[in-house]
């Protein structure tokens, strides 16, 4: 299956860049379309488009294409700024995706008529479109890399293709012809249900403190596996099917420790005795972090 450029950024969710090129750039008689709602300036020799720029309607720099062959453009898009008013010339907030594109020989649409401006006769065009080839990456704000992909001649995933998730872990890929080869994950939560160990990974001490800033999540944790005392924050320690949870304050004892028996259902960590269940959604587990809110 061949993979055209709308649908490259559309299938990098969280990643990226679907969320500022969201239109599939359309080739024809030496011509890019410019995007609804953006303004383009073009530079042009013996009739062929060799650099085009993209700007929003508030003059920031959107994305540029770059000639790099008759066949070839090198393209960039850019991170936009948010409220952000210009005062007298375009401007731009660091780069975002960078690769090749090819023009490729895929038509899309019907045939349509242009008018050649300086003797006004007509013809006839089919739009072709842009497939992005070889190695892509993405940035963050701050320009480190945020994501290193590869295409093959098709347009099609090939090759490896590294990412990296919220929490700044990396999650490795192999594609071959646009099919996923194999996928390694640092976060078990990531990997398909059949696939997860969160017995084997929680096993351990863990340091678990609620003292973090995110207005969004309540009753939220996370942790650090350790097995040095903490000052503040409640140590997990997960051995066997057996959790036992104790609360430091100023690096001593607040109570006697918690024990629990302890099961993973359904991202749920549910933690059972006498007098007491609760339920803890994981949302996310490596060798070393944890996250977790309260369900109760």
């Amino acid at each position: 299956m061949r993979v055209i450029f709308i649908l490259l950024f559309s299938s990098l969710s969280n990643f990226s860049f679907g969320q500022t090129l969201n239109f599939s750039p359309l080739y024809h008689m030496e011509q890019i379309d410019c995007p609804d709602k953006m303004f383009c300036e073009r530079r042009m020799h013996n009739k062929q488009l060799f650099f085009l720029q993209v700007f929003t309607r508030d003059g920031q720099l959107h994305s540029e294409y770059l000639r790099s062959s008759d066949t070839t453009f090198e393209f960039t898009s850019f991170h936009l700024m948010d409220h952000f008013k210009l005062i007298s010339k375009p401007s731009y907030y660091g780069q975002k995706t960078s690769g090749t594109l090819v023009i490729s020989d895929q038509n899309i649409g019907p045939i349509k008529e242009g008018f050649y401006a300086d003797n006004y006769e007509s013809y006839n065009y089919h739009d072709t479109l842009l497939i992005p080839v070889g190695k892509w990456t993405t940035r963050e704000y701050g320009g480190k890399i945020q994501e290193v992909l590869t295409y093959n001649d098709q347009g099609q995933k090939d090759g490896f293709w590294e990412s990296s998730n919220q929490f700044g872990k990396t999650i490795k890929r192999t594609y071959q012809a646009d099919s996923l080869i194999n996928t390694v994950f640092t976060d078990e939560i990531s990997k398909p249900i059949n696939e997860r160990n969160p017995h084997q990974k929680l096993q351990g001490t863990w340091n678990v403190t609620s003292n973090w800033d995110n207005q969004y999540m309540t009753e939220k944790a996370l942790g650090k596996k350790e097995n040095k005392a903490c000052y503040q924050c409640s140590r997990y320690t997960f051995l066997g099917d057996e959790l036992t949870i104790r609360t430091y304050e100023k690096g001593k004892p607040k109570n006697r420790p918690e024990k629990f028996h302890w099961s993973f259902e359904n991202e749920l960590l549910i933690l059972k005795r006498k007098d007491k269940i609760s339920q803890l959604k994981l949302l996310y587990l490596s060798t070393d972090r944890i996250y977790f809110i309260s369900t109760d």
